[in-house]
């Protein structure tokens, strides 16, 4: 379990209701559709620390060996997969294209509409003409993913 230490006052993430953080079925499916090898996740989203190898954070809320502060545009190292929870919703499509040459795979869950609670979410999603959507637990987050190749 993820060693969970305050490192600002705002807590907003670390304490996020669902739908804002993936409930242990979303996880799941997560974890169904990882390729064997390894695995960034943008952000520091709990739920999802333990399937990854780093992750690579801004503003990082939590300590985790895992967690390096970093940008997301700037991903040096090449990954098998890279996972993210609501990132497009804040950077928008052409995020994908950033991540093709980084990853085989990249999966997350995308917005469909803005929450009363959301404080950075600018762009919502329904379908994306170049992904899979794999799961839709619930309407407003469905999980997508894409495929590319090398």
């Amino acid at each position: 379990m993820t060693k969970e230490i305050y490192i600002e006052s705002g807590n907003h993430w670390i304490n996020a209701p669902y739908p804002l953080k993936p409930n242990d079925t979303e996880v799941k499916m997560y974890q169904q559709h990882l390729l064997t090898g390894t695995t960034l996740l943008l952000g520091s989203t709990v739920p999802l620390l333990p399937l990854c190898d780093e992750a690579i954070d801004l503003t990082p809320r939590i300590q985790d060996p895992k967690i390096i502060k970093g940008d997301w545009n700037n991903i040096e190292k090449f990954y098998d997969n890279i996972i993210g929870d609501g990132v497009l919703n804040l950077q928008g499509e052409k995020m994908i294209e950033n991540l093709r040459p980084k990853c085989h795979r990249f999966i997350s869950r995308v917005f469909s509409r803005k929450f009363s609670y959301m404080k950075y979410a600018t762009f919502f999603y329904k379908d994306f003409h170049n992904a899979t959507k794999i799961a839709e637990i619930n309407e407003s987050c469905p999980i997508f993913i894409w495929k590319f190749t090398s």
